[in-house]
């Protein structure tokens, strides 16, 4: 499903009307992401927003209201287990749940499945 979700956003990307962010990015410098996306809407914030949004968008808020999210209203079961959706905010944290073995064939199927500047946009090639 990974795959496919990649492959479907992909050919968007250069849409006028689509904004594509990576997790790492907003990892690095979440303020520069704020003033990215503030761009692309045309929008601005007052000081007191923009310091409620860098806290809400933050990874210690986050976990402190994980069960604010995993769940899709209407839906009578969570979509995640209790705290799994929101787990250590860790760019790379994948490297400590996989082998070397399944990573390679993450990887093999990755670039099976997408194109090369895909793979290079994910930092995968």
């Amino acid at each position: 499903a990974w795959y496919r979700n990649i492959a479907s956003w992909w050919p968007h990307r250069q849409a006028d009307n689509v904004l594509i962010l990576r997790y790492e990015d907003m990892k690095k410098n979440l303020s520069a992401s704020i003033d990215v996306i503030l761009g692309f809407l045309g929008w601005s914030l007052t000081p007191l927003q923009r310091k409620n949004v860098l806290e809400y968008c933050s990874f210690a808020w986050m976990k402190t209201n994980a069960d604010r999210f995993g769940n899709h209203e209407g839906k009578s079961r969570p979509t995640f287990q209790p705290g799994t959706f929101i787990r250590k905010g860790v760019v790379g944290d994948y490297q400590s749940m996989l082998s070397e073995q399944q990573e390679q064939r993450i990887l093999d199927k990755a670039r099976r499945e997408l194109e090369p500047d895909c793979l290079t946009y994910l930092e995968l090639f």
